[in-house]
């Protein structure tokens, strides 16, 4: 007897827009120093293509590496499938901080270009979207154990 069983990726908008939120960042790194950083953040050009590349690659990433392997999959997945199966506007929420305010550059490609600096360019696509289910998460704290410290999973 052949068992086949599926993989089931656990998604939410609000793992996506929890890690994506610039203030969430700030709280993370919650060390000396870091209301420089974040200021310097929230001064960025986010029209600006370099400054997107460069606060991804200095902050968002080493950030991204901190989490726990699940959550990292819950994270990348939903991002994955949002660039495929989200609308704009859904994309608009999890990404507001990083939108270009000059609207030259659309909500679901600057998320392409996040996901691209922060995977190094691997694929986003999906084979299979019933591997995917979208699960109801808190908007504030979808992971459910942020308690305003660094991220422990």
């Amino acid at each position: 007897m052949v068992c086949n069983i599926m993989k089931t990726y656990k998604i939410s908008p609000n793992y996506l827009r929890f890690f994506l939120d610039i203030s969430t960042i700030y709280e993370a790194y919650g060390y000396e120093g870091c209301d420089c950083e974040y200021t310097e953040l929230c001064s960025l050009n986010f029209a600006n293509r370099n400054s997107v590349r460069r606060w991804v690659n200095k902050y968002l990433r080493p950030l991204f590496q901190e989490y726990s392997p699940a959550r990292q999959l819950r994270i990348k997945e939903s991002f994955r499938y949002g660039l495929n199966f989200w609308s704009d506007e859904t994309l608009r929420r999890c990404a507001d901080d990083w939108l270009d305010g000059t609207n030259a550059t659309s909500v679901r490609q600057r998320c392409q270009e996040i996901w691209n600096d922060l995977f190094d360019g691997e694929y986003s696509g999906i084979d299979d979207a019933a591997a995917y289910e979208t699960i109801e998460t808190e908007s504030n704290d979808p992971f459910n154990n942020w308690n305003g410290k660094k991220p422990v999973g």
